[in-house]
């Protein structure tokens, strides 16, 4: 059953995942060879903000990303993304399954 939220606000066509990793990181295959692709937590808040939507599997990646090291524009990109949730700009999928849950 779709959530009145996945019909108004539905998840990119492009998983975020896949577009990270054709991000700039992955653009030069000579620089990147034998470096695992990094996907800076700046990058998965500017798609979430982008389209005003944070998915679980977005929610996912910033919990990962968020237990290794980062930088001080990633952490200030983490809480541009809170403060954009929490007025509103920002729909969470996680927080509508548990509205329709109840």
């Amino acid at each position: 059953m779709r959530s009145l939220l996945q019909e108004h606000f539905p998840p990119p066509s492009t998983p975020i995942i896949e577009q990270l990793e054709t991000s700039h990181y992955n653009r030069n295959p000579s620089i990147n060879e034998g470096v695992s692709i990094m996907i800076l937590i700046r990058e998965v808040v500017q798609q979430v903000l982008n389209t005003g939507y944070l998915s679980i599997e977005a929610e996912n990646q910033l919990r990962r990303l968020l237990r290794s090291k980062y930088d001080t524009e990633d952490l200030n990109a983490f809480l541009s993304l809170q403060q954009a949730a929490s007025e509103g700009r920002v729909k969470q999928e996680s927080r509508e399954l548990l509205r329709t849950a109840r």
